[in-house]
């Protein structure tokens, strides 16, 4: 073995490592959430930014955290929360978000080959793009709705309208 090839070895020894580190806190925490339901909670997301059209942009905004939030972990999902943000920014013609989506989907392979992700980072080109961050308070009471609707089974076209402001009776502990 060449000393290149061992200090390589060593390298990807330790990033291993490092990601089954991440992989049992995340399993220890109870962050698990089948990929179905995420999948279709990330759906929900976007459905209900494309229906929303007519809010202010910091509601749409919000609806697109939401989903990178919630599919970060996932190659696929994360990727589709990049250009839809990409999309948006271009749509509403702000050159220095669309550059930083456009610079965020170069990144996105790369985090997930080398398991760098910044859990609960929001996604947007205002903040770092290699920072972990605490979703604001908005973002996860979406993320829960999202969940808690996909988790009966149910659209959140019956079960969520738009306009609400709480849970529906059925999703909500109170009586």
């Amino acid at each position: 073995m060449t000393p290149l090839s061992a200090a390589f070895a060593r390298l990807f020894y330790r990033h291993r490592q490092r990601r089954w580190r991440q992989l049992a806190a995340q399993h220890g925490a109870g962050a698990a959430t089948p990929p179905w339901q995420q999948q279709a909670a990330f759906d929900h997301l976007l459905a209900a930014f494309a229906r929303d059209a007519g809010a202010p942009p910091a509601t749409r905004w919000r609806w697109l955290e939401a989903a990178h939030v919630l599919g970060q972990t996932t190659l696929a999902l994360h990727w589709r929360s990049h250009t839809a943000m990409l999309r948006y920014a271009l749509q509403r013609r702000d050159p220095r978000e669309a550059a930083g989506q456009l610079l965020r989907l170069a990144l996105v392979p790369l985090g997930h080959a080398l398991a760098r992700l910044p859990m609960g980072n929001i996604g947007r080109a205002r903040v770092s793009a290699f920072a972990p961050m605490a979703p604001r308070p908005e973002v996860t009471q979406l993320i829960d709705k999202a969940l808690a609707a996909t988790a009966l089974g149910e659209s959140l076209d019956k079960k969520w309208p738009l306009g609400a402001t709480s849970l529906p009776k059925q999703l909500s502990n109170k009586e």
